[in-house]
């Protein structure tokens, strides 16, 4: 994973998800553009959802960061609604 400043800086770029398919990439961070219901979120494969909200059916607010808790970069996410970015 990428030094902090580096990712919030997306000097390796982003990538817009605004759809409910699931998105397959590999990625450092995930920014709200749009308040988000993200019903996926997988490192290397294994869903890591519980992780970050104890109700996946809640939205996250405009601005949110969410980052790996353990170094690794996110595999895939798939959302219910919302605007995302992926920090790759």
């Amino acid at each position: 994973m990428s030094n902090p400043l580096s990712v919030l800086a997306a000097q390796q770029g982003t990538f817009l998800i605004n759809d409910q398919r699931e998105c397959i990439m590999s990625f450092d961070s995930v920014i709200v553009l749009q308040a988000a219901i993200i019903t996926s979120l997988k490192i290397d494969g294994v869903e890591v959802i519980t992780e970050y909200t104890t109700d996946n059916s809640i939205s996250f607010p405009v601005n949110t960061i969410i980052r790996s808790n353990n170094g690794k970069k996110f595999s895939s996410i798939t959302l219910d609604e919302g605007i995302v970015s992926l920090v790759l």
